[in-house]
């Protein structure tokens, strides 16, 4: 109970936060005044604005029961710009659909739809799964992993076991029957990935970041504030709404 309440303390600072937050940052790609109208638009097309603390309380419990239920983590804007400004290696998804992000999306995002027309809960569809999988696979390569034959557990792990465990596979068609270790190549699944959609209330980002979470990311990042909060800090974007 203390760490839901905890979550939920944190995910109502972040959702009250949205609204309020400013950057002195200035740079070429900034936001026009046609994006932050496109944005404003859709926010009140999916009743995203907030009146009063009754609405924000809500808005900030679907957001703390979401990320119980993706098993992901959340990242503010102020972290994703810090990130992004040291370089660290992440894949950052772009979720909305593909006129959204051929008009306005964060630097160096990946566009892969989730949810494409079905309904407020935006609930992502295998066709949209397959491609999400694939243009993640891509982005975050690959690495050598080493498996070592554990004959307690009798399967294959990672860490090395104990001496007197750590023997030759004797488990009938393995294809590594006989060997004590092996090297494979895997998807890197450690990278960090962040997946962002148009707000707070939108739920196309929640439903990527689940999903990713599901395939064995370890690292999924849903920005719940989204191309909105970003465009409210005044922080750069690319595509065709760049002044």
């Amino acid at each position: 109970m203390k760490r839901k309440a905890k979550i939920l303390a944190l995910t109502l600072a972040f959702v009250l936060g949205l609204g309020t937050f400013t950057s002195v940052f200035a740079a070429t790609g900034a936001p026009t005044d046609a994006t932050r109208e496109a944005i404003a638009e859709a926010k009140v097309q999916c009743i995203q604005v907030i009146k009063n603390e009754v609405d924000a309380e809500g808005v900030a419990k679907d957001l703390h029961d979401q990320v119980v239920e993706g098993k992901y983590k959340l990242i503010d804007t102020k972290t994703l710009k810090a990130k992004m400004d040291a370089k660290q290696k992440m894949v950052i998804i772009d979720t909305m659909p593909n006129a959204w992000w051929a008009n306005r999306h964060i630097p160096g995002a990946i566009c892969s739809i989730v949810g494409a027309n079905n309904g407020p809960k935006f609930v992502i569809l295998p066709a949209e799964k397959t491609a999400l999988l694939k243009a993640v696979t891509a982005k975050v390569g690959t690495k050598k992993v080493k498996y070592y034959w554990n004959s307690k557990k009798k399967k294959w792990v990672t860490k090395k076991p104990a001496k007197k465990y750590y023997k030759k596979c004797t488990k009938k068609k393995d294809k590594h029957r006989g060997k004590k270790s092996y090297t494979a190549t895997e998807v890197n699944k450690d990278v960090m990935i962040v997946v962002y959609c148009g707000f707070t209330k939108c739920q196309r980002s929640h439903q990527g970041a689940m999903f990713l979470t599901q395939q064995g990311f370890k690292n999924v990042y849903r920005y719940a504030g989204g191309i909105s909060a970003w465009v409210d800090a005044n922080y750069p974007i690319e595509g065709a709404d760049v002044q």
